[in-house]
């Protein structure tokens, strides 16, 4: 694969060159047919798909020099560009110089103004590109322009790529299940779009897929699969849809089959995940397919073998992502590098650590967290609720404007009655007269705002206190241990039970701030116990819980004892939270059960074996004397033997007694 990229590279540049001198000899440019320039268009989009952005940008720059496009094609170009500058090569000044050049189109160029399709995604792309320059306010104002295109327009598809764009910006805000309501929208608002090409065929597959993603990060992998599996339907319907040449319905069943497996992984179904992951990986490779979408599919592979012990495969699954990994870098789609890096460095850290290398695990360990801190950052900047009310803002300053226009009018036709009668100085009067009194109005409500806000305020800190009493009688009110300690083995807090405890043990109180000094002087073959806990848990290791207490009246009970760690806000560990419980009465309550168990095991086998011949033999003796002559030989006999049953039956009676006693 590696060789085709770069006989296409080779191959792109020397047209470029050969683009480029031949516009040095011939400067007038040649006006393409239609179909030539739809073969231009659809080379583009092949080229970026195959050689990255970076040779695509070079290879439009070729063309341009020597070809003159239709303004529709114009704007489709500048709208590529855009794209990538957007989200493969970030440059957001680029990308908002190439939405203005696309709003310039669409709004003085005779033939694109009459398709308000291309306004409608020049105002996207303008709010796109505010959006990721934090100019919230510009974003909301493009966005509410292209709402109103979608609600006098009837298309549907307008509407849904508005919702789509909106879904967007849910999912990169983490509200997942928002963003799979607005795909799922959109989608809907798709079945009416008169999708006959392989464009508005890729936007439905996309939508349908990002409905199934969201699930998948929401957690809700069931919901996903059945919309990875709605989507592989779609692709196999549409199949005749997708260009031949550039493999691209392949493409598109192998991303959907690793998302299938990564929907698996998170079910725990290792082997489903194992098979639709390189299945995906194999079919990608054969097609020349997502390098990025590989490495994440070979990044699962390599977790999975890591939990499986099979080291020796996970490393060759990792050697191979750093291998792709300077390749797509090499190409310039460096809108996924943040998150290689995060995904690498996560499996990296479990790999080191399953093969015991904990320096290198720690290193990643450390590389991922300061990831997870860029993201983090990354994505406050993205602020969804914001973005709807600020919509909502927009259209509201719209009419407030329009209202203030009406208003400013009024007043100057006033000015001119007024001039026009000779009553000014009355109107002024009875115009001053109405503010003061608007302006009393507007003090009494705001005197009442005040004192409400006020009980308020007083409610709220009424009800906070309320909630720490009720968290503080909650681990008041119980007999067990519970404290806590810092990193030094210092006392952080404890409960009260905690507190009498230590005086009873020690005859001394514990105080906030030292270190558990009692423990350690009194008893100091528990107390080193004890720090082995915290040290193992300050470290995030396993530990041994502590099985027997300190002495006290002469008794040593048994205890069990639980530590969990206490992290700050970016999961690194500032101490230990204890429980401990006197679990004595509890063990000596089950061996009571286990000695009950056995007697009646024993009983049951004296019932089931001794008492059942003596209960026979008599059975025996009523049956033949119900059916024999009461006058016979045997009849004397026949008492003396039920006579010795009924005696034999006694002691086994007597023996059951015994054993329960």
């Amino acid at each position: 694969m590696l060789n085709q990229v770069t006989y296409l590279l080779f191959h792109t540049f020397l047209w470029g060159i050969l683009c480029m001198s031949i516009s040095c000899k011939t400067p007038i440019k040649t006006p393409p047919t239609k179909v030539e320039e739809k073969q231009l268009l659809d080379n583009i989009s092949r080229v970026n798909d195959t050689a990255g952005p970076k040779v695509c940008l070079q290879f439009i720059d070729s063309i341009s020099t020597r070809v003159t496009f239709s303004p529709p094609s114009k704007f489709k170009i500048y709208n590529r560009k855009h794209t990538i500058f957007l989200l493969y090569l970030p440059d957001v000044r680029l990308a908002s110089a190439y939405a203005d050049s696309m709003y310039y189109l669409a709004t003085t160029d005779p033939v694109i103004k009459q398709d308000t399709g291309f306004k409608f995604n020049a105002y996207l792309a303008m709010a796109d590109a505010a959006f990721a320059s934090d100019q919230f306010d510009v974003a909301f104002r493009y966005y509410n322009l292209a709402r109103e295109i979608v609600s006098t327009s009837s298309l549907p598809c307008k509407e849904c790529s508005y919702l789509f764009r909106i879904g967007m910006a849910y999912y990169r805000s983490g509200k997942y299940l928002h963003a799979a309501h607005l795909f799922k929208q959109s989608a809907d608002k798709f079945e009416y779009c008169n999708n006959v090409n392989f464009v508005e065929s890729f936007r439905g597959q996309e939508t349908i897929s990002n409905i199934g993603i969201s699930y998948e990060k929401a957690g809700m992998s069931d919901s996903a699969i059945f919309y990875y599996d709605k989507c592989l339907k779609y692709i196999a319907n549409n199949k005749q849809l997708y260009p031949a040449p550039n493999n691209y319905w392949d493409i598109a069943v192998s991303v959907v089959m690793g998302n299938i497996g990564s929907a698996y992984l998170q079910l725990g179904k290792k082997d489903s995940a194992v098979y639709y992951l390189n299945k995906s990986i194999l079919l990608s490779t054969q097609v020349n397919g997502d390098m990025t979408d590989r490495i994440f599919n070979k990044l699962k592979l390599a977790h999975i073998y890591i939990e499986d012990g099979r080291m020796s495969e996970a490393n060759k699954e990792l050697t191979y992502c750093d291998s792709l990994k300077s390749q797509i870098l090499q190409l310039g789609f460096s809108n996924d590098t943040l998150e290689l890096a995060f995904r690498i460095s996560d499996v990296y850290y479990k790999f080191y650590t399953k093969l015991g290398n904990y320096p290198e695990a720690i290193r990643y360990l450390n590389t991922h967290h300061n990831i997870h801190e860029q993201k983090w950052l990354k994505a406050q900047k993205i602020i969804v609720n914001d973005l709807e009310q600020g919509i909502i803002r927009e259209a509201d300053k719209q009419k407030i404007d329009s209202l203030e226009k009406d208003v400013k009018i009024n007043k100057l036709r006033t000015a001119v009655l007024v001039l026009l009668i000779l009553l000014s100085v009355l109107l002024i009067l009875y115009i001053n007269r109405s503010y003061k009194k608007r302006h009393q109005s507007l003090e009494q409500q705001n005197k009442k705002i005040v004192s409400q806000s006020a009980e308020v305020e007083e409610k709220l800190q009424n009800k906070i206190k309320e909630d720490q009493q009720n968290f503080f009688s909650l681990i008041e009110n119980t007999d067990d241990f519970l404290w806590s300690v810092d990193k030094n083995f210092s006392l952080l807090a404890f409960n009260k039970a905690y507190r009498i405890g230590m005086f009873q043990y020690f005859g001394t109180y514990p105080e906030i701030g030292k270190p558990e000094l009692l423990i350690k002087d009194h008893a100091p073959q528990f107390y080193s116990k004890l720090v082995d806990c915290y040290q193992r848990v300050l470290a995030g290791l396993l530990y041994e819980p502590i099985d027997k207490g300190i002495r006290y009246n002469n008794e040593e009970p048994d205890i069990e004892v639980r530590f969990r760690p206490i992290t700050d806000e970016h999961g690194n560990i500032t101490g230990v939270s204890c429980y401990r419980r006197d679990i004595t009465e509890y063990l000596r309550l089950i061996k009571i059960l286990e000695k009950n168990n056995k007697q009646l095991l024993s009983i049951a086998w004296v019932q089931s074996h001794k008492l059942r011949g003596p209960l026979t033999t008599i059975q025996g003796i009523i049956n033949y004397l119900k059916n024999n002559n009461p006058d016979s030989d045997n009849y004397e006999s026949m008492l003396d033997g039920l006579r010795a049953a009924v005696i034999e039956m006694d002691k086994v009676i007597h023996e059951i007694v015994e054993e329960t006693d």
